[in-house]
C-alpha cells in the first residue's frame, strides 16, 4: 500500500476476497492500478459475470504469490490490453523485493531487485554464488528484510 499512499492515491480495500465485489469496486471507484496475488487474478478472470463490469479505467496490474499461468496472462491481455506484471516478496520482507519493469514485464519471472536490494542465487548446500542460468536458492539482503 505504500506506493499508493506516498502520492496520496485513493486505495480501495475489500474486507475479504470476492471477485464480483472487486469488479464492482473497480467500476464504481474507477480503479486505475490493481495489485493482488496471482490466485485472485485467476479467480477474477474466471468470473462468468466479468463482462458485466466496466474495467476501462484499469491501466496497470501487478501481482505475486506464484508465477502467473501463461493462459491467464493472455486472458488478461485480451480482456484489458494490459500486461501482467509479476513481483516477488515475502511476509519476511514487509514489501516486494523484486518487480518486473512495467514497460517490459517478463512472463513468469519475479523481476529485478528494487532499490537497495541485493539478491543472489546460491547453491543451497555450499552457499556459493552460482553463475547465471543455474538453479539454486535465492538469498536477499535489504533494509526491508526481517532480522532473524
Amino acid at each position: 500500500m505504500n506506493s499508493a499512499l506516498f502520492p496520496g492515491a485513493t486505495i480501495v480495500l475489500l474486507p475479504r476476497w470476492d471477485c464480483d465485489a472487486a469488479a464492482a469496486c473497480m467500476q464504481k471507484y474507477r480503479v486505475t492500478a490493481w495489485q493482488s496475488i496471482s490466485t485472485m487474478m485467476v479467480d477474477f478472470l474466471s468470473n462468468p459475470k466479468l463482462g458485466d463490469y466496466d474495467l476501462s479505467s484499469l491501466s496497470g496490474t501487478r501481482s505475486g504469490g506464484t508465477a502467473m499461468p501463461d493462459a491467464i496472462a493472455r486472458k488478461l491481455k485480451a480482456l484489458t490490453g494490459l500486461d501482467y506484471v509479476e513481483c516477488y516478496g515475502m511476509s519476511e520482507t514487509i514489501a516486494g523485493t523484486h518487480i518486473n519493469p512495467p514497460h517490459r514485464p517478463k512472463p513468469q519471472c519475479l523481476g529485478i531487485p528494487v532499490f537497495d536490494v541485493d539478491s543472489r542465487i546460491v547453491d543451497p548446500v555450499t552457499l556459493e554464488e552460482l553463475p547465471q542460468g543455474e538453479t539454486g536458492e535465492i538469498v536477499t539482503h535489504a533494509p526491508q528484510v526481517m532480522q532473524g
